[in-house]
């Protein structure tokens, strides 16, 4: 009987999956429980159960600090770190605590089930909650600024308005309803929405099993590496690598409209079933050799002006676009743990003979040409695609 490694790779990779997902579908497996003291609450019955009141920094504080990034896994971006927003979060919180209330949006919480402590039932002054399965879907800037602040008695200080939504007898997708819109606290991006997608969770699954990190969520605190990679990244890198150019120019001019409808193209056209966890992250790694060759050669280029020079700087997808053609589907499409290790000097090489041929073809094409112009002409992009693609074949 001949095997076919590739077909069982994938079978493995599925049960994989199969089994992983099996171990956290089941009752609390993985999932958070928090401990709360609110004051001032209410309960809300119908149509949805709920809960809304009051909650003091110090809590919010220690949810952070005990839970980390889990808390806000269901949001749709993590802590963006010191945008304007924030800056002001924090400003209140340390010099005019008492009026955080007033000034400031409360937080979101969506939770599966609550219990909430017998003792003076009767009163709404304050009541002591846990909140099972839960995770803060509005509110994660908020949450985040506030643990950084080390004044813990203004913290004590601070009121935060907060929501807790019961899901447990809620329609299913009813989560996922309140977290998309529940987001205006900070300016929500497209981008922020790939989150929900089931195409990148299975991406980043599939990357994970081969131990790569792929961070879907815009965060302060990613910083790529040789095992990691993260949205933008990724989307780039699947623009240059697509047989359209026109989605390389999509990726210099304007990354954000692969967001701004998930259920079509651009977005569908690089993100979907036949896009492989393998694939993506093997095209990040030729982007990035492909943007290293370019930053070696501006560092040598004796003045910064000029078509060689222009190349480089607003021609640098066009070019990896080409270097993708160049090199075919073979090599991205190869596992993780068995790409070459010598992929570097391919992708040196495959630009080697790229460059020129582009170069050439501006100056005789195009004399006299704004090039940051010209590269953003999808029908120019894909005429030097063309010729580069029939010159290096023939």
């Amino acid at each position: 009987m001949i095997t076919r490694p590739k077909v069982l790779r994938r079978l493995l990779f599925l049960a994989c999956l199969k089994f992983l997902k099996g171990l956290t579908s089941g009752a609390n497996v993985g999932k958070i429980t928090l401990a709360a003291t609110l004051l001032d609450w209410s309960r809300v019955t119908h149509p949805h159960k709920a809960y809304v009141g009051i909650i003091d920094g110090s809590q919010l504080k220690s949810w952070w600090h005990n839970h980390g990034k889990r808390i806000v896994a269901k949001n749709i971006r993590y802590a963006l770190g010191d945008t304007d927003v924030n800056n002001q979060i924090k400003a209140t919180a340390e010099s005019n605590p008492e009026n955080f209330w007033y000034f400031h949006n409360g937080i979101t919480l969506i939770a599966d089930e609550s219990s909430r402590a017998p003792s003076a039932s009767a009163s709404h002054t304050s009541g002591n909650f846990e909140f099972r399965g839960a995770s803060i879907v509005n509110g994660a800037q908020t949450v985040s600024t506030l643990a950084r602040i080390a004044d813990d008695e203004a913290l004590g200080s601070v009121k935060v308005s907060i929501r807790v939504i019961l899901l447990s007898e809620a329609p299913d997708d009813f989560g996922s309803s309140v977290t998309r819109t529940n987001n205006l606290q900070n300016r929500v991006e497209g981008r922020d929405f790939v989150s929900r997608d089931q195409e990148q969770d299975r991406i980043r699954g599939e990357m994970s099993l081969e131990k790569i990190d792929y961070q879907i969520h815009r965060s302060e605190d990613f910083v790529p590496t040789a095992l990691s990679c993260d949205l933008i990244e990724v989307t780039t890198a699947l623009a240059c690598a697509s047989s359209d150019p026109s989605h390389s120019v999509a990726a210099k001019t304007g990354i954000g409209r692969f967001y701004n409808d998930l259920s079509r193209a651009p977005y569908k056209a690089i993100f979907n079933p036949n896009t492989s966890g393998a694939r993506a992250f093997n095209a990040v790694r030729i982007l990035r050799a492909v943007d290293k060759w370019i930053a070696d050669r501006k560092s040598q280029a004796d003045r910064k002006s000029g078509y060689s020079w222009g190349l480089l700087v607003h021609g640098n997808r066009a070019m990896a676009s080409a270097v993708f053609a160049r090199l075919g589907n073979h090599l991205l499409d190869q596992p993780i743990s068995e790409f070459p290790t010598d992929y570097e000097s391919k992708v040196f090489a495959a630009c080697e003979e790229v460059y020129p041929i582009i170069l050439d073809h501006l100056e005789k094409v195009f004399p006299n040409k704004a090039l940051a112009v010209l590269f953003k002409g999808p029908k120019n992009c894909k005429t030097i695609h063309k010729l580069v693609s029939q010159q290096l074949s023939a």
